[in-house]
């Protein structure tokens, strides 16, 4: 397990409840979510990712907005024991193909609305 890991596991099993991830909305508004909370969705990507055969060795590039949902990504990528590099949603289409077919990874895409399975069950596009 990375370093990275094991110390977001303590972090969860000391303080599930505090803020992990404090998301800016813009105008005064915020989006924030627990320790618990993010483990949750990232175990959801995590075994998504297992079951797509996704794990030890793969490379993942996400293709999503930051935030919340990119860091649980990110941490479900992790715990399957992948590597992950982003790819920026606004860069040209070529340059995105470009990176991806340079890096002969997997992209997961996720839009917002494909983000609900780090809420729920983890069902995110995957392409190779």
């Amino acid at each position: 397990m990375s370093l990275i890991l094991d110390r977001f596991d303590t972090t969860v099993s000391n303080c599930p409840e505090s803020t992990a991830v404090v998301q800016c909305l813009g105008k005064g508004r915020a989006k924030r979510v627990a320790f618990a909370e993010l483990d949750r969705r990232s175990e959801a990507v995590s075994t998504h990712l297992a079951r797509t055969g996704i794990g030890a060795g793969d490379l993942v590039g996400i293709f999503m907005r930051r935030g919340i949902d990119q860091i649980a990504v990110i941490l479900g990528i992790l715990k399957a024991g992948a590597a992950f590099y982003s790819l920026n949603p606004r860069s040209a289409s070529e340059q995105v193909s470009y990176t991806v077919r340079l890096a002969r990874s997997t992209v997961l895409s996720l839009t917002a609305r494909d983000c609900s399975c780090c809420r729920s069950s983890a069902k995110a596009r995957t392409a190779r």
